[in-house]
Order: structure tokens, then C-alpha cells, then sequence
């Protein structure tokens, strides 16, 4: 583990060919110049390839070239949930995208076979260069040692390196480090700028096959400027995801079905029609069984369920907790606003009755010093001394009751001001 943190410091990460998370897509099945393909699930911190589910078929297809000659990539992936298969292919490869069930490409593949992972679980890894593009077969493919992938805890670092004309394969757990494989190619036979892909597919044996991050670190000194070809947009013009994904899983179905092919073909070759010999009657038998299989591998009330588990459900709950906590939430501030208004209602009614009853005492007050005053008793110089007093507190007492509003209007802009911030921080709750 420190041996591939130690080299990210050495080296810098080269971020237009790494696909690291929060995934976010950029376009239609497309993040940044990578392209996905097949039934991928996009889990935001991971990708899910595949589901455990028999014969999928997912991957990621980068669309722009390598414009270096040395890399090394690591990819973190994890294999678990299901009874282990297919497993995971890389390619480095002149072609953008190639087809996987074709085995027809000009660059290399590693093959992380899960289908045949042991009792220790340890799954076979095989290597294969292909020199000219032509087509072979998957007995060509060597094994190049195991890689302990699945039922593991924390992904798995699968790390691949091209130097000059040399190729490194090695892997790291939390708690291992291996190396896999190293050989020399001769140059003539190992091409220099490529593409990377990364799928994986299931059979009859099925895994979560995840992908966690791809990320590609240049070892040598790119090629000086710009590309004149704008290979993101060209590449994308190429791959036809929907099509390409369905031709490939159509052909591995067909290929199960013998005698319908069979007769299918001979229609085909004879316009409409069948050779015009007797037809075997047991053969009608048989495309009623494999008619019966397919129906039965194409859709199935035990899968339909376990997607409804897996991505309906979940996603149906998700909606009802926000939902309820969003009316927990309008609950506890309808009753906050009757709790205010209940307070703000005692205090004015409080307000009220003081004032009314100081008014009526200021009344009573101001009646017995009438009643006690004596005219006679008055000089007229002193009696206007002192009305132009009474002015004078007439005035104060003016300015006593506008203080008094404003000081009322305040008190109400901030019990406003209180609920408002209560409803938009939810109870004045952090939230981080």
C-alpha cells in the first residue's frame, strides 16, 4: 500500500485519462472524455459494471489517445455479491473501444478471470499482446499468475505499467503487495500510443463487478502541442453504445441455440423457405426447449424482484424519509409560530391593561389637582410661567410615545426576525 502512495508523490497524475470519484456525467453516458458502456450504474463514489446478474456486460472506453510513450495506471476495483465470473478485461489498444467478444484488436489485454477463483480466493490473471489485429482465440490467452480480488473488504489496487517496451503487472490489498508479472516485447510488436478500456461481463456465474477509480500517471514527456483532431468528438461519432452492447449479448445468446440457427440459416439461404427434405420432428423439440431457455434467461420473476430490492425499494424509502422529515420539520414550526403569537398575544393584552390603568390613574391624578386649585391664589405672571411649562411637557411627552412606537416596532422586527431564522436553519440546527 505505501509502495503505490510513495510513487503517486514521485509522479504527477495525469487527470484527462483518469476517472476518479464523485463521478459526475458530463453528457449522455460520458464523463469528461470517457465513455460508458452496457448496463454501468453510476453510484457516484463508484461505478457499478455489473450487477450479479447472469450475462451483463458494462465498461468505460476512454475516446482520446496516449501522448506518451511510458504510463502506469492503477485501477481499484472490488468483485463480491454474487458466485464469482466473468471477471474484468483492460486493453491498451490502437483501437478506440474495441469489441470484447470479437478478440480481434492491435495492443494488449490483462484478463482477471473470477469465474475459476479457487477456495483461497484467488482468481487467475492472464496476458495477451496482439502484434498485427488478427483474430484469436481464447485458448492463445496465458495465465500469468493469481490475484486474491474477490470477497475482499476494501477494493483491490490493480496496478499495470508500461515502460519502453516492458510491461509490469502488479496488485495491492490493505494489507499485501504483489508482483504479478513483468516481460519484454520487442518494440516492433508493442505499440506505442493507444486507448484504455476497462470491462467486465458476467455468464452464467455472476458478481458486483465495481470500479472505483482509474487513474493514469505519465512516465515519459508528452508529445509537444496540441492535437490537430479533435479525437473526444470523433470517437464519440464511433461508439455506438446501445448498438454495440446489444449485438454482443444477442450473439452469446444465440450462440446457445444450435438447431434454431440451424434452420434459420437455411431459410435465410433459401428465401422463406426449407431445403424441401423431411425435417427431423425431435428437432422441433429442441427449439421449443431453447426457445423456453431464452425466454426464461431474458426476463425472469427472480431477477424482476431483486432489482425491485436492489433500486426501487431503496429509492422509494429514501423519498419517504425526506418526506417525513420535511413534515416534521413544517410540524415543529407551525407549532414554534402558535407558541410566538400565543407570547406575543399575553404581552400585548399585558401592554394594554398597564397602560390602561396608568392612563386612569394619571386621569384621577390630574382631576383632584383641579379640583385643589385656586385661582385666586395665583399671580398672573406665575400662571403663565407655568402653562408655558405644562407646554414644555406636553412636547416631552410627545416625543415619550414615538420612542415608545419605535421601540414597539423593534421588539416585533425581531420576534419576526427569530422565527424566520428558526424556519430556515430547521431549529437552528448546524448542518455541516
Amino acid at each position: 500500500m505505501y509502495f503505490f502512495f510513495f510513487s503517486f508523490l514521485v509522479y504527477s497524475l495525469t487527470e484527462r485519462y483518469s476517472l476518479v470519484p464523485p463521478f459526475v456525467l458530463t453528457n449522455l453516458s460520458e464523463i469528461n472524455d470517457w465513455t460508458i458502456r452496457g448496463s454501468v450504474v453510476n453510484m457516484k463514489n463508484y461505478l457499478r459494471l455489473t450487477d450479479a446478474v447472469t450475462d451483463g456486460f458494462g465498461g468505460i472506453c476512454h475516446r482520446v489517445p496516449t501522448r506518451f510513450l511510458d504510463w502506469m495506471v492503477e485501477i481499484e476495483i472490488s468483485a463480491k455479491g454474487g458466485n464469482s465470473g466473468e471477471g474484468f478485461f483492460f486493453f491498451f489498444t490502437k483501437e478506440c473501444c474495441p469489441d470484447l467478444f470479437q478478440n480481434v484488436f492491435t495492443g494488449f489485454e490483462v484478463w482477471i478471470n473470477t469465474t475459476q477463483t479457487n477456495r483461497e480466493d484467488l482468481s487467475p490473471i492472464y496476458f495477451y499482446n496482439s502484434a498485427n489485429g488478427e483474430k484469436f482465440e481464447n485458448n492463445d490467452i496465458k495465465s500469468i499468475g493469481n490475484i486474491h480480488l474477490r470477497r475482499q473488504q476494501s477494493p483491490v489496487r490493480l496496478r499495470i505499467t508500461k515502460k519502453e517496451n516492458s510491461i509490469s503487472i502488479e496488485y495491492s490489498t490493505d494489507s499485501s503487495h504483489k508482483k504479478i508479472f513483468s516481460t519484454t516485447i520487442e518494440k516492433s510488436n508493442l505499440i506505442e500510443y493507444g486507448y484504455f478500456s476497462l470491462f467486465a461481463i458476467t455468464s452464467l456465474h455472476a458478481d458486483n463487478n465495481d470500479l472505483f477509480s482509474f487513474r493514469t500517471i505519465s512516465l515519459s514527456e508528452p508529445l509537444p502541442g496540441e492535437s490537430n483532431i479533435d479525437f473526444s468528438s470523433l470517437n464519440r461519432k464511433m461508439i455506438n453504445d446501445n448498438v454495440i452492447a446489444r449485438r454482443a449479448i444477442k450473439s452469446r445468446r444465440r450462440s446457445k441455440f444450435i438447431v434454431s440457427n440451424k434452420y434459420a440459416e437455411n431459410i435465410d439461404e433459401n428465401k422463406g423457405i426449407l431445403t424441401g427434405k423431411p425435417q427431423e420432428l425431435r428437432d422441433a423439440f429442441k427449439i421449443i426447449k431453447e426457445t423456453e431457455i431464452r425466454g426464461k434467461e431474458t426476463v425472469s420473476i427472480n431477477e424482476l424482484k431483486k432489482f425491485i430490492d436492489e433500486k426501487i425499494d431503496s429509492t422509494i424509502e429514501k423519498a419517504m424519509k425526506k418526506i417525513d422529515l420535511a413534515s416534521s420539520r413544517f410540524d415543529e414550526t407551525k407549532i414554534d409560530m402558535n407558541d410566538v403569537w400565543s407570547y406575543l398575544k399575553t404581552q400585548l393584552y399585558d401592554l394594554s391593561t398597564e397602560t390602561t390603568n396608568t392612563l386612569k390613574q394619571m386621569g384621577d391624578e390630574a382631576l383632584q389637582s383641579a379640583k385643589e386649585i385656586k385661582l385666586a391664589n395665583f399671580d398672573k405672571k406665575k400662571l403663565k410661567l407655568k402653562m408655558s411649562q405644562i407646554k414644555e411637557n406636553d412636547n416631552t411627552s410627545n416625543i415619550s410615545k414615538i420612542l415608545f412606537i419605535i421601540c414597539g416596532i423593534e421588539t416585533f422586527a425581531y420576534i419576526a426576525f427569530f422565527i424566520i431564522q428558526r424556519k430556515r436553519t430547521h431549529g437552528f440546527t448546524k448542518v455541516d
